[in-house]
């Protein structure tokens, strides 16, 4: 008898209360589905050269510690990379601790008689790792629809002529066209800005915004995995430095 009072008891009760007190079922989300990361390469053919020393069967270096793997350009593997801008960081991993970077940028238009070309050399103290060598204020800007080809010359003893390394590739400073400025104003946050920049084929945008980000916000998830979708995207292919550290560049920079 007791147990059928207090049943009707609690049925009042909620009757009463309706069913705000209620238990809801818990409904699991799905995470909204992240956007799909493509880098586009510009179609201009492959220009020559290697973006790796060791592919260039250059040999080690007499005054270089053997290395796992050597100097390597962060570049497509087409060697060719677009840029909207005057003086472009070009990325490298450097294996080496201590060493001197010389980086020559020669026009490749045929309409001047005599070719502009600037050798800039950078002194490194604290390599082992993936380094931005910035073109400096002293060198003249590369000019709109231009391609320059560049070499890169390395010695692990700064007092030592830098030796070739057999590494190469051809950059161009491209035009915006007048999509593409509304476009990157609408995409406010970094994420977008890099995405933007990969799908229409601005290699030095992109890894440059993409690794200024990440140093930035070291711990942030979003961009690490960014990170990881460029560098093992199949018109990349360097996921081996995936996980290497983001090293200063250089103290010392002379440009001829």
């Amino acid at each position: 008898m007791n147990k059928i009072i207090s049943y009707i008891c609690l049925l009042s009760l909620s009757f009463l209360l309706g069913d705000r007190y209620l238990i809801q079922p818990v409904i699991a989300q799905n995470p909204p589905p992240r956007e799909t990361f493509e880098f586009n390469p510009p179609d201009n053919g492959a220009p020559g050269g290697n973006r790796s020393g060791s592919s260039g069967n250059t040999g080690s270096r007499d005054d270089c510690p053997n290395v796992e793997t050597d100097i390597t350009a962060f570049i497509p593997p087409t060697n060719w990379g677009n840029t909207l801008a005057e003086r472009p960081t070009f990325w490298f991993y450097i294996p080496y601790q201590q060493g001197r970077l010389t980086l020559i940028l020669r026009d490749e238009d045929t309409t001047n008689s005599v070719p502009r070309i600037n050798r800039i050399s950078y002194d490194i103290n604290n390599g082992g790792g993936i380094i931005g060598f910035p073109i400096p204020e002293t060198v003249p800007a590369l000019e709109v629809n231009h391609a320059y080809r560049w070499r890169v010359y390395f010695n692990c003893k700064p007092n030592i002529q830098p030796s070739p390394t057999g590494i190469q590739g051809v950059v161009q400073r491209v035009a915006k066209n007048a999509a593409f400025t509304p476009q990157l104003t609408a995409n406010t946050s970094i994420q977008e800005r890099i995405n933007l920049y990969a799908n229409q084929g601005l290699w030095y945008e992109a890894i440059t915004t993409l690794i200024a980000s990440r140093r930035a916000q070291p711990k942030e998830q979003q961009l690490n995995q960014i990170w990881s979708d460029l560098l093992s995207h199949p018109n990349v292919e360097l996921a081996e430095f995936i996980s290497q550290p983001l090293v200063d560049c250089c103290q010392n920079v002379i440009a001829e």
